[in-house]
């Protein structure tokens, strides 16, 4: 009986550890593919001065 409990506690645990990793993941990656589109941007206005300045 108290194993039972015990081993439902552990799962709900473990499941929601999981679910905090992925969502951890995902928004790094986010955050990455987002700074890489920022500096990617700069770097083409370095090279392409704006026509008119």
């Amino acid at each position: 009986m108290w194993y039972r409990v015990i081993e439902e506690i552990i799962g709900a645990m473990l499941v929601n550890l999981t679910l905090a990793l992925a969502e951890s993941l995902i928004r790094g990656i986010a955050v990455e593919l987002l700074l890489v589109s920022r500096v990617a941007r700069c770097n083409d206005r370095i090279r392409r001065p704006i026509p008119g300045t």
